[in-house]
């Protein structure tokens, strides 16, 4: 007979496994969501398809947050403080025309 609450722990501990593969394959030139589906034919997790569905677009989004954070001051176009005041804005084009491509990538086909 299993403890109370047993089943719930394997659950949060399967989760925790997702994350840590999502948050290195994220890194990866290939397909984290192939992961995740991939991990999830050896890993099931006892949750329902709505409740599965709506999990993997949380960690998906946990994942890019970091990204985010992570390049901030490279990707963020606007810079407030004195030194950028004074420089010359060549960088600034630049981080334009980023932000211009990341929009375009998102268009669908």
């Amino acid at each position: 007979m299993e403890p109370a609450g047993g089943g719930k722990l394997i659950e949060v501990l399967k989760a925790i496994l997702f994350g840590i593969v999502e948050g290195i394959t994220e890194w990866l030139p290939i397909s984290s969501t192939g992961h995740m589906i991939l991990l999830n034919e050896f890993v099931h997790l006892d949750v329902s398809s709505a409740f599965y569905e709506m999990f993997e677009v949380v960690i998906q989004f946990g994942a890019i947050l970091a990204v985010i954070l992570l390049f901030w001051k490279k990707i963020f176009p606007f810079d407030w403080s004195m030194r950028a005041r004074r420089e010359k804005r060549v960088n600034r084009k630049e981080i334009w025309r980023m932000w211009g491509m990341i929009l375009i990538s998102t268009l669908p086909a």
